[in-house]
């Protein structure tokens, strides 16, 4: 017999009114749209605009040496120089990469191009350091690794709202904290733990929200553009300011003022009712009918509900959940089989974003459209998975992905030179919408599958499998066009194995969230 308690009662009955818009907006959208600003900043951190040689004997050498240029051939260069010389001859004359950085290393007054002030200007990160750069994004995602596996377990045994306010109030102190960094190594152990207040605030601000709201609107919340807007926010953020101390300034300011609505936001009420917290549960559900305007509502639960679960108190449940619990004889095979469905794409969406000046075009341009491109996911497919279920969405959503980056491997390797680049750019842009879709589902499928006692130990351990995808990411940046295929392949292969491994997955489309295991 499925066991949801009688919070899921009164949430279905308050519907989806301004209490549930609230939530959506202050606790999901407004979060999210600063957790995502800061963790792909590094996409931005790691733009290389180009340098210049000032040493007198080199004073022919004094054209930027852009980060990504395009020569004759089509094929794409990174960090190459060309000469003041050889562009008056030819503009489209290829330098290597060993040539460009052995003038750097040779060259006694570097002068990085003044308009944009990234990590990479700042500390030289090029060259025979440009190793840095993967080495703090993979920092970063390994403090997002840690920040999972310890948000679950601190949300399900705190509550929600504590810890998301908390790490929120932390995100907003790092990142300001972050603008004062004098040295690379102090830059990446900040990124450290901004990457794990990240982790917390995405963990616990899907799950405060989602166990607020019926079936139907968990879908379409998992389908908020919040995501594409942070991304395109960082966007335009960096296009106007093109600093890297101001966008660390922006994401702390606006983590602090996003705390302000803790100041009404309850704590989960199906948290609150496997807790036994009766007094608590109260006040939560007089919020939600209050601005909902359903006082009879609360009268019902006065009456009976809330009566019996402060007697319960005298019998409270003590057992201690952890993320072992997922592993248990019914769970264990959708544990491991959710592991694999949310290392694989989010290594590929990592991959993707943080690659993205070696994308072909303008770096400011492709940034904002990269994100853009996750919008009209929010218009269309994020009905699927009510109408058609979680089941089918997933594997229409990651047999598209698989298709896709098959083809821009396959564009890279045939395709005549003078479309090759923009259609690998159409099609990896065609891979991250639905590699967001295929998460989105993943996401639904995790919520309800698992019980509320161990609800949040269950996201925090499946975005955990996410950041390893994230950490292992770097590896997987094509440095120049002959990497193309063989990255993007083995994206693709891991993608089609998701579309199989979902046959393992159980349907959970219009089910109640459970509020603990069957046999408890």
């Amino acid at each position: 017999m499925e066991r949801t308690g009688q919070a899921d009662g009164l949430i279905k009955s308050s519907g989806c009114g301004p209490f549930q818009v609230l939530m959506v907006l202050f606790v999901d959208v407004i979060i999210k749209i600063g957790l995502v600003y800061s963790i792909v900043f590094m996409a931005f951190g790691n733009y290389n605009p180009g340098w210049r040689c000032l040493d007198q004997n080199t004073s022919a050498l004094y054209n930027y040496s852009m980060s990504l240029f395009q020569n004759s051939s089509g094929d794409l260069i990174k960090n190459n120089t060309i000469s003041s010389e050889s562009t008056q001859d030819n503009d489209t004359t290829e330098y290597t990469t060993e040539g460009s950085c052995g003038l750097f290393e040779a060259c006694q007054n570097i002068q990085f191009n003044p308009e944009t002030s990234t990590i990479v200007t700042e500390w030289g990160l090029t060259c025979q350091k440009s190793w840095i750069l993967s080495l703090i994004i993979s920092i970063q995602m390994a403090g997002v690794l840690v920040g999972s596996l310890i948000s679950g377990q601190l949300g399900d045994t705190f509550g929600r709202k504590r810890i998301l306010y908390i790490a929120l109030a932390l995100l907003g102190a790092l990142s300001l904290a972050t603008m004062f960094a004098t040295h690379w190594q102090v830059f990446a152990v900040l990124r450290f733990f901004i990457g794990a207040m990240i982790a917390c605030l995405y963990n616990l601000n899907n799950i405060l929200t989602q166990e607020y709201l019926s079936p139907i609107w968990r879908t379409r919340l998992a389908a908020s553009p919040a995501w594409p807007f942070g991304g395109m926010l960082l966007g335009v953020a960096g296009m106007m300011c093109k600093d890297w101390k101001t966008l660390h300034l922006i994401v702390g300011v606006y983590c602090i003022i996003s705390c302000i609505p803790a100041l009404w936001v309850p704590e989960s009420l199906r948290w609150l009712e496997v807790k036994h917290k009766s007094k608590d549960f109260q006040k939560a559900a007089k919020t939600i009918v209050t601005i909902n305007k359903l006082p009879q509502m609360l009268e019902n639960y006065d009456s009976s509900y809330l009566e019996n679960l402060e007697k319960s108190q005298d019998k409270p449940n003590t057992r201690v959940y952890t993320m072992f619990d997922l592993f248990r004889k019914g769970y264990r095979l959708y544990t491991v089989v959710l592991s694999f469905l949310w290392f694989s794409p989010a290594l590929s969406y990592y991959a993707i974003n943080f690659g993205v000046q070696s994308m072909y075009g303008d770096f400011y341009v492709n940034l904002l459209v990269l994100f853009a491109a996750d919008i009209p996911y929010a218009v269309f497919p994020m009905h699927l998975p009510y109408c058609i279920g979680r089941k089918k969405a997933s594997i229409l959503f990651t047999s598209l992905t698989a298709t896709t980056l098959l083809a821009a491997a396959s564009v890279s390797m045939w395709a005549p030179t003078h479309i090759r680049n923009t259609a690998i750019v159409i099609l990896a842009l065609a891979a991250k919408v639905n590699i967001t879709s295929s998460l989105s589902c993943f996401f639904i499928l995790a919520t309800e599958i698992y019980p509320t006692v161990v609800r949040s130990n269950a996201i925090g351990y499946f975005n955990s499998m996410a950041r390893v995808g994230g950490t292992v990411a770097p590896l997987l940046i094509p440095t120049d066009s002959k990497e193309i295929p063989l990255c993007y392949g083995i994206m693709g292969a891991m993608a089609l194995t998701c579309s199989l491994l979902m046959i393992k997955i159980p349907e959970t489309n219009g089910t109640n969230l459970k509020q603990f295991f069957d046999e408890d």
